[in-house]
């Protein structure tokens, strides 16, 4: 809904004002410490061991998670974060990619007036640009989990590459998206200005399918 779309954002504004942060601060300033500085000794066992746990992954890693500076902390759960939005999003895939064969089906075999035409029109445009976000988030999940990584020095620089490029092809699949949703808010407005200019007649003989249309339609 609207409020996991609007956290998701806050997320993502704060994950990137943290990164122009990590490279404009002073390397003296308390947020570029190492979060060891934050912890007494005992407390640092959990850290320790997160990082011993990850090893595997990283095949020794670059700096020992203690020594990691709190910023780039902050930072790797915020990209954890969006693996996770992300993710979730992308579980839609399968009912909309059924929902987007329903539509083209029947937009083939309708034989219906204009108005019921449109209706199906901007449903199969709108399940086409669901799918492409769904797959746009599929590719940026794991990227994120990749970049997290990275951020905590686990990882080398060449698996950072590949899920960069991941990114690209997903911002490829957003931006297709963005022409789907144009396209059915082109044919909405023009089917809207027809209805205007409309005579009487026309509205007489159309205007239940019309209304009915306008109900099925998706909200915005």
């Amino acid at each position: 809904g609207k409020k996991k779309h609007t956290m998701e954002t806050i997320i993502a504004l704060a994950r990137n004002g943290l990164c122009v942060i990590v490279d404009t601060m002073p390397v003296e300033h308390v947020v570029m410490a190492p979060i060891k500085d934050f912890f007494t000794e005992s407390s640092l066992i959990w850290i320790r061991w997160l990082g011993a746990f990850f090893l595997p992954v990283s095949a020794g890693s670059v700096v020992p998670l203690e020594n990691l500076s709190l910023i780039k902390v902050f930072i790797a759960i915020l990209q954890l974060c969006a693996v996770y939005y992300n993710l979730i999003g992308s579980f839609s895939i399968p009912e909309t990619y059924k929902n987007l064969k329903i539509a083209r089906r029947r937009l083939q075999k309708t034989t219906s007036s204009t108005s019921v035409k449109v209706g199906l029109e901007i449903a199969t445009f709108r399940a086409e640009s669901n799918l492409a976000y769904g797959f746009a988030r599929l590719l940026l999940g794991p990227s994120f989990f990749v970049l997290a990584l990275f951020t905590l020095n686990m990882i080398t620089v060449t698996p950072v590459e590949w899920a960069l490029l991941f990114m690209q092809i997903a911002l490829a699949a957003a931006l297709w998206a963005m022409t789907r949703d144009l396209s059915a808010r082109r044919i909405k407005a023009n089917n809207a200005r027809l209805l205007a200019t409309a005579n009487d007649k026309d509205l007489t003989q159309f205007q239940d399918e019309i209304f009915a249309v306008i109900d099925d339609l998706p909200a915005e």
